[in-house]
């Protein structure tokens, strides 16, 4: 909990920055924008955890934005990462396959958006050996938009919309926050995870 005097209420930003920094963050912006119903306990970025099959088992707040790949299956790798995971093995043991896009790009948003809790989103899956989403976005940045272009023909339905497009196993949840896929790391990104 903030002691007063840490940070303006009206416009929810710190008068120093953030002892933890965030890339999708400003350093002076606390508590997602709403101290109200979230509240910084840690100030990390989560980790996505799956097993081998590619369901997505865990998201954790831990500052760590791999993607890592737990031997087992379903409730038995669940088990396995629960006793390897901790704040200094954010791996639990996992291979790391890639990183996230976003640091929420696997979780369930109305829990987060509920009561800030972190955790998987509801038939979570990432497609390891698929390169669908790289083709999708190579074709979008091989077009070079500008992000009226863009931001046109990605909206819901139309050309760019990759999220409606998705093969029936969804393969990179992130991508739904295809705003940011003007950043050139995006491909290394997307490679990685492939």
């Amino acid at each position: 909990m903030l002691s007063f005097g840490e940070y303006n209420p009206r416009v929810v930003i710190r008068w120093n920055t953030d002892p933890i920094l965030k890339e999708w963050e400003s350093p002076y912006a606390i508590n997602k924008g709403n101290p109200i119903w979230f509240q910084d306990s840690k100030g990390n970025n989560p980790s996505t955890h799956t097993d081998e099959d590619g369901n997505v088992i865990a998201v954790k707040d831990d500052g760590d934005l791999g993607v890592y790949k737990h031997d087992g299956m379903g409730n038995g790798a669940k088990k396995n990462f629960d006793q390897n995971y901790s704040f200094k093995n954010t791996s639990a043991g996992g291979t790391k396959m890639g990183e996230t896009f976003t640091p929420l790009g696997f979780a369930d948003f109305d829990a987060y958006e509920k009561d800030g809790s972190v955790k998987p989103g509801l038939g979570a899956k990432i497609d390891f050996t698929s390169n669908w989403a790289t083709n999708q976005v190579s074709g979008i940045l091989n077009q070079n938009p500008s992000i009226i272009e863009y931001g046109w023909n990605a909206r819901s339905g139309h050309d760019w919309d990759i999220k409606t497009k998705a093969p029936v196993v969804i393969l990179i949840m992130v991508l739904s926050y295809m705003v940011n896929m003007l950043q050139p790391e995006m491909l290394e990104i997307l490679q990685q995870v492939q």
